[in-house]
């Protein structure tokens, strides 16, 4: 039977799904004789409550405490989150073990992608997905009497400033027509630069240390590699999917499931419990491994107040 409808069929309590998960999770360990942990984020809950960010640091002291070996596999989920942040993690992760492998059941986008490239391999099959990480930026935007926080892309960003600039530099007159634009978006083109350029040297420097710091046919692809994974305009979405097929075709070290039936049947029953446990909580982020370290993050839904009916004269 399916692994979902399994789940949907037996399952009875929460007590029972994490019984189901922490089996798995000991299923996995004994298969491949690595340590394994799990940092799973529900895309489908809102930003920031299930971004990368500084203080998962917390989760994954807690995750690795004790674990001996130099060998870790690492169950990831996310949509992403802060560069600078999924940095530390790095930093943290590679200073306590020297083989990491990140195993991704559905999807590891954006800085996710980024943390997967300090892995020495990178597990996929036909169901996962990986992302570009061409950098986002948050830009205040005025609705009405509001302010809201909208992302953009950050090399659209630099492109349309550079295009505004050949504008005016052709017809002074256009700087009236893109002053607006100017004033919302031209502070933030320096920043839009350096984010690219910490991607981009994030990315690089970790390739080269760890998935093809012997290998050096693959060190010269490297550059080819960040290239691909960070050009927005090939991409046209953040959000694109990068498949298995292509991300091999790139040259990154991806070591295929569906060579290894039985541990890919034991990762997709544990991707599809942690997706029933998103599913049925307000659990937008989770850390777990197969020796008690069993907790997350809920989503905190600020309580709208009505206002009070004005009594009759």
């Amino acid at each position: 039977m399916s692994a979902y409808q399994t789940l949907l069929n037996n399952v009875k309590d929460g007590k029972q799904l994490f019984e189901i998960r922490l089996q798995l999770m000991q299923q996995i360990e004994k298969l491949t004789g690595r340590k394994f942990i799990v940092y799973a984020a529900d895309e489908r809950k809102p930003s920031p409550f299930n971004s990368i960010e500084s203080e998962d640091i917390v989760g994954f002291s807690d995750l690795i405490k004790g674990l001996e070996g130099y060998s870790l596999d690492i169950l990831i989920n996310s949509p992403g989150g802060s560069a600078e942040a999924t940095a530390q993690i790095v930093n943290f992760l590679r200073s306590n073990f020297s083989n990491i492998r990140f195993i991704v059941p559905y999807m590891a986008m954006s800085a996710a992608t980024l943390m997967c490239l300090a892995g020495d391999e990178i597990v996929m099959d036909d169901r996962s997905a990986l992302g570009p990480i061409d950098p986002q930026i948050r830009i205040p935007r005025p609705r009405g009497s509001q302010v809201i926080y909208e992302w953009f892309p950050a090399q659209m960003i630099i492109d349309g400033y550079e295009k505004v600039r050949e504008e005016i530099h052709q017809d002074q007159r256009a700087l009236s027509i893109f002053l607006p634009w100017l004033t919302d978006f031209g502070p933030y083109v320096e920043i839009c630069r350096n984010a690219i350029e910490l991607s981009r040297e994030l990315a690089t420097r970790w390739l080269k240390s760890y998935m093809f710091s012997t290998d050096t046919r693959g060190r010269r692809k490297v550059k080819k590699i960040v290239d691909y994974l960070l050009d927005h305009k090939l991409h046209k979405s953040h959000g694109r999917r990068i498949t298995i097929d292509e991300a091999q075709r790139i040259g990154l070290t991806i070591s295929d499931l569906r060579h290894e039936p039985q541990l890919r049947d034991l990762i997709w029953q544990l991707w599809c419990a942690i997706h029933f446990l998103f599913d049925r909580s307000p659990k937008s982020k989770i850390f777990e491994n197969a020796y008690g370290v069993n907790w997350g993050r809920d989503v905190i839904v600020q309580p709208i107040t009505a206002p009070s009916p004005v009594p009759p004269p």
